[in-house]
């Protein structure tokens, strides 16, 4: 649970703050390790790949932004955040179709009985 909560605390983030700090990509990173110990392969690439990149990718847009003068570099960089944000927000229902075999009540009831029986 706390490699999910981990997750969730970074897009919770970005999606309070419109970013992410150094501080919290480390918080991150500490929160997801040993994923691949407890998960597959599909949910280990997500965090380790797609979502670690789009979470430092943002954060770089954010440090470019800053003191770049209005221009067209600024807006192009302005616009790349902004879809970067709009990433984020379709993947609250992603990382809980990822998890959800590792962590559906249905899943650890399912367990539990069988274990009963």
């Amino acid at each position: 649970m706390a490699v999910y909560k981990a997750a969730w605390e970074a897009m919770g983030i970005v999606f309070t703050r419109g970013g992410i700090s150094t501080e919290d990509e480390s918080t991150y990173l500490q929160g997801i390790a040993g994923a691949q110990w407890l998960f597959g392969e599909e949910v280990v690439d997500y965090l380790n790949k797609e979502l670690w990149e789009q979470l430092t990718d943002l954060h770089s847009y954010i440090a470019q932004l800053d003191g770049l003068p209005h221009g067209p570099e600024r807006t192009a960089l302005a616009n790349k955040k902004a879809e970067q944000r709009k990433w984020f927000y379709d993947q609250p229902k992603r990382l809980d179709k990822l998890f959800y075999p590792y962590l559906g009540f249905e899943h650890r009831s399912l367990s539990f009985a069988k274990g009963r029986r």
